[in-house]
């Protein structure tokens, strides 16, 4: 994010251009996060073998969590209605 001389926050964008022409925009925001002593090495040192890199791993995983939320709040739904 970004601050714009109005005091709003603003996303940042990447432009991501194609090969074969065309491009898109993806917002991006950055934050700070706080680990228990030792993980982020122990982490680097086997993602690092992989080829893996924090923010995409990051980024998966809570698409996952998302994902396995919304799940839950609809057979949560879906049970209330069968009541």
């Amino acid at each position: 994010m970004r601050i714009t001389k109005d005091n709003q926050l603003k996303p940042h964008y990447l432009v991501y251009n194609h090969p074969n022409g065309g491009g898109y925009a993806v917002a991006r925001k950055s934050l700070n996060i706080t680990l228990e002593p030792g993980v982020y090495e122990e982490f680097c040192d086997y993602a690092g073998k992989k080829g893996i890199r924090a923010s995409p791993w990051v980024n998966a995983k809570m698409k996952e969590f998302i994902e396995e939320e919304k799940e839950a709040e609809a057979e949560k739904e879906a049970n209330k209605k069968r009541k």
